[in-house]
């Protein structure tokens, strides 16, 4: 029942560089899409409610050339955000006036900006993978505030706040979670039992549960906030490495994954009855970070496409359903 519908930027749009890479997708308030065009200096507005196609994609020039755009967020006043990883700079794109700008901390030189989070308050959080530090930048003042794990060089990945306002990281380079708490700016390390576990996306449940990829272990993880105790999911087949993963909106038991061993396709995983479904992806798939509609429908990148400018897809799992009707 599974659709992959492939929305193929057009060729006068389309990235053109060698390695084109459309990296992470991100569901905006107004639910239009945004792709990081991680290659190049490239941000793409995706409307895929648009009949027309002239209205349907829109391309950003990051400020700085080749920024490498990565992670993905939005501010309370619809301002989008992306991660510089090549620049090392906090892009920032006002929709209504198409003005693009950026922000870097005295801290951020040399750093490669990674994943992105906006928190309860509005602040922008960011992980540097390459600098080791966590950011947060606060759009009222336009401060940028620099926090350092006890660990150095630890990779910082993806991150996520907790109902209690706490910051989570995923750090793939020592595999550990470190939970800090903004208030006190004081940082906690949690080790993962299994030495190389590569944890790379942190997700919530809805009782505040956090479960994160383990790239390195061929399973996923998770962590009590409370007590701190981490419990791992082997999965039940070998050379599977999970690289994004979330958590299905209409069953919590079950964990949904993409493996970078075979081509980023889906997988979910029944924590209940311990099995596995693959779902074979088109070829071109980039899916290293997903966006969960709240109908259970799927957003993530594409490298390729028939015009070979890539773009965005949208995973139906359930294939086209009342909650879930094919876009026009």
């Amino acid at each position: 029942k599974a659709i992959f519908v492939q929305y193929d930027i057009p060729d006068e749009l389309a990235q053109k560089g060698p390695g084109g890479s459309y990296h992470d997708a991100f569901i905006a308030s107004d639910r239009s899409i945004w792709l990081g065009a991680i290659n190049s200096g490239m941000m793409v507005h995706l409307k895929p409610n648009a009949l027309n196609p002239a209205e349907r994609y829109k391309v950003y020039t990051t400020a700085t050339d080749d920024a490498g755009p990565h992670g993905i967020a939005e501010d309370r006043q619809g301002h989008i955000y992306y991660a510089g990883l090549h620049s090392g700079t906090l892009g920032e794109i006002d929709p209504e006036t198409d003005k693009v700008t950026e922000h870097q901390g005295p801290f951020m030189s040399g750093a490669t900006l990674h994943s992105l989070w906006t928190d309860s308050k509005g602040n922008i959080w960011f992980s540097e993978i390459h600098g080791g530090d966590l950011g947060k930048y606060d759009p009222k003042t336009g401060h940028i505030s620099s926090f350092t794990p006890p660990t150095p060089d630890i990779g910082p990945y993806g991150l996520i706040e907790d109902l209690k306002g706490n910051i989570w990281v995923a750090a793939l380079s020592k595999n550990i979670i470190i939970k800090l708490d903004p208030r006190t700016s004081v940082m906690t390390e949690y080790q993962t039992p299994t030495l190389g576990s590569g944890p790379r996306r942190i997700r919530m449940d809805s009782k505040g549960k956090l479960w994160f990829s383990e790239s390195g272990a061929e399973g996923f993880g998770s962590i009590d906030p409370e007590t701190g105790k981490i419990t791992e999911y082997k999965l039940p087949v070998p050379n599977i490495s999970p690289y994004s993963m979330w958590l299905d909106r209409k069953d919590e038991s079950i964990l949904w994954g993409s493996d970078f061993w075979n081509a980023y396709s889906p997988f979910q995983y029944d924590l209940k009855t311990k099995k596995m479904m693959y779902y074979p992806a088109p070829p071109g798939t980039h899916n290293p970070e997903t966006a969960v509609e709240p109908n259970n429908t799927v957003w993530f990148g594409a490298n390729f496409s028939p015009s070979g400018g890539g773009g965005g897809i949208h995973f139906y799992p359930e294939g086209y359903t009342a909650s879930a009707p094919v876009e026009p």
